[in-house]
């Protein structure tokens, strides 16, 4: 908590981000649930519920207390009739009109850190826009603020 604010402010503002960027704009609400954990785990182990202004829903679970041979990062999309999920960034599944496709990365995972280094130097060398836009940048940290207010409301 002391360097980069723990878990959830450090970490799980990713997959609020990631969802964010998935669905076009910021939550508007959240609301988040932990599991008890006698201060074992320090609430790492939540759920929360992003709510946007199309109707959208964005459900993360944070979770800290599973097995480790499991995939560390699991994502399901659910969209307009197709279905996508995306395994530890190295395996991708897309199931539409009952045609399912797998994409595999062989070598490594791709969370997209190099593209974002060589966006961010572009835009440095070119005097250009920001890749991500400040206000999304601040939506994120402000709604990762809101879960730990939410977190820290129900204990």
């Amino acid at each position: 908590p002391i360097q980069g604010g723990g878990r959830i402010i450090g970490e799980g503002c990713h997959f609020i981000d990631f969802i964010a960027f998935l669905v076009g704009s910021p939550p508007v609400s959240v609301s988040v649930h932990a599991l008890p954990d006698m201060e074992k785990y320090n609430r790492d182990n939540i759920t929360m519920t992003l709510t946007f202004n199309d109707g959208s829903l964005g459900v993360v679970n944070y979770l800290a207390n599973g097995d480790k041979s499991f995939s560390k990062e699991y994502i399901e999309v659910f969209c307009e009739g197709k279905i996508a999920i995306l395994e530890d960034f190295r395996r991708l599944t897309t199931v539409e009109n009952g045609n399912r496709k797998v994409i595999r990365s062989v070598f490594r995972q791709d969370k997209g850190h190099r593209g974002e280094w060589e966006a961010f130097i572009n835009a440095v060398k070119t005097n250009g826009q920001p890749p991500i836009p400040y206000d999304h940048l601040i939506d994120v940290t402000q709604t990762s603020f809101q879960v730990m207010e939410g977190l820290m409301e129900k204990t």
